[in-house]
């Protein structure tokens, strides 16, 4: 474990993915391939036991496009999506939206997992050189977590100058990354309709190691934040100011915020709550 350059897979500032990569003006011209623009697939046909073709909707409406073999890429999102549209999935799901089931496999939109990030920001000195746009991510750190059996299970991505929301503000920060979460969440069904998304419950931080291990991970970026490099190029850490969203010169600062019950008594955690608050209004944050 350790610090290290983080490899992308970028090439002049654009995501290079299989459609530049691999689709080629040579690979477009094949007989055998043909691309369908603008199209996107509705459900699955499927015959006796066999998936036989999909229904697919573009310009010129919608499409039976049969296979020997149907492949899904649709994404983590977008195949399960179309799985549980065509009938295939949990049939009691399935059913309790009308919905022929199939096929029955209970697995279908379960185990939705992300990685849980949480960004910790700083200002930067006025002296600083470095222009906001900056290739962002450069360098990265693998560590195992405080009392964690999962090796190299965290990361902390340290990130170039980043705008701030004021013009000309310029901050710096890192972000703290569980990069093996043990929760996980579900995709559930929720229309007939192609056009209605699925709902989605990434089930985040409902596994107690998983919020230890966020927390370690939020202490370990502090604690860099303090050391003397970092203190030549920050000027100080930036915390929630409790500002509303989407409308200037409001703030809230109550009970209503506390994003979760907390297990006290909430009294005095609110007066701090304000106090701390009070202290940034007077410096001007």
């Amino acid at each position: 474990m350790g610090v290290g350059q983080l490899p992308l897979n970028r090439k002049d500032g654009l995501r290079w993915g299989p459609n530049r990569a691999l689709l080629r003006p040579d690979v477009r011209a094949r007989q055998n391939l043909t691309i369908m623009a603008h199209s996107r697939a509705l459900s699955i046909r499927i015959e006796g036991r066999r998936a036989a073709g999909v229904s697919v909707v573009g310009p010129d409406g919608v499409n039976d496009v049969g296979g020997g073999e149907i492949v899904l890429a649709g994404g983590a999102v977008g195949s399960p999506h179309l799985l549980l549209l065509s009938g295939i999935g949990p049939s009691a799901h399935l059913r309790e939206h009308g919905i022929d089931a199939r096929v029955d496999l209970p697995g279908v939109g379960r185990g939705v997992r992300d990685h849980p990030k949480v960004w910790i920001t700083w200002r930067l000195r006025d002296g600083v050189s470095g222009e906001i746009g900056a290739p962002g991510l450069q360098l990265s750190a693998r560590y195992t977590a405080t009392d964690s059996d999962l090796r190299g299970d965290m990361m902390l991505y340290p990130n170039s100058i980043v705008a701030g929301e004021a013009d000309g503000e310029r901050h710096f920060r890192i972000e703290a990354v569980n990069n093996l979460e043990l929760a996980s969440g579900r995709l559930a069904w929720r229309s007939a309709d192609p056009d209605v998304p699925p709902a989605i419950d990434l089930g985040l931080l409902s596994v107690e190691h998983d919020r230890t291990r966020i927390v370690d991970a939020i202490e370990r970026s502090l604690a860099l934040g303090e050391t003397a490099p970092m203190r030549e190029i920050v000027a100080g850490i930036l915390l929630p100011d409790c500002r509303a969203r989407g409308v200037e010169g409001l703030r809230i600062i109550d009970g209503s915020i506390m994003p979760d019950s907390i297990r006290a008594n909430t009294h005095a955690t609110i007066l701090a709550m304000a106090a701390v608050m009070a202290e940034r209004m007077i410096a001007g944050e």
